[in-house]
């Protein structure tokens, strides 16, 4: 479940937002059940959940682009990926992280 942010494409050396991508282009080959949630939806879920939930979230270091799923009841990290020199998530992000759930 990834926060709506994570759809926003930024301009790494302005920081600034370019546009804001449809999940589709990034989730379209994705084999598993996905919901793209608001930021405050998801805060609320994390805060109050009783039952597991895994999400989505992409970090920026710099010029380091971190993915991690998180598990949202835990807190606890099951995956996460370092890429140097990106900035922005990447549909062959997605494509790997796929790739680990087998």
């Amino acid at each position: 479940m990834p926060p709506e942010w994570m759809m926003k494409r930024y301009e790494p050396f302005s920081s600034t937002i370019k546009k804001i991508e449809n999940p589709e282009k990034y989730f379209s080959k994705y084999k598993y059940d996905y919901k793209v949630i608001p930021n405050e939806e998801l805060s609320n879920k994390i805060l109050n959940t009783k039952e597991d939930f895994y999400y989505l979230m992409h970090t920026q270091i710099n010029e380091n682009k971190i993915i991690s799923v998180i598990n949202g009841k835990t807190g606890n990290i099951v995956y996460r990926t370092a890429t140097g020199l990106s900035y922005n998530i990447k549909p062959k992000d997605i494509s790997l992280l796929n790739k680990q759930m087998q």
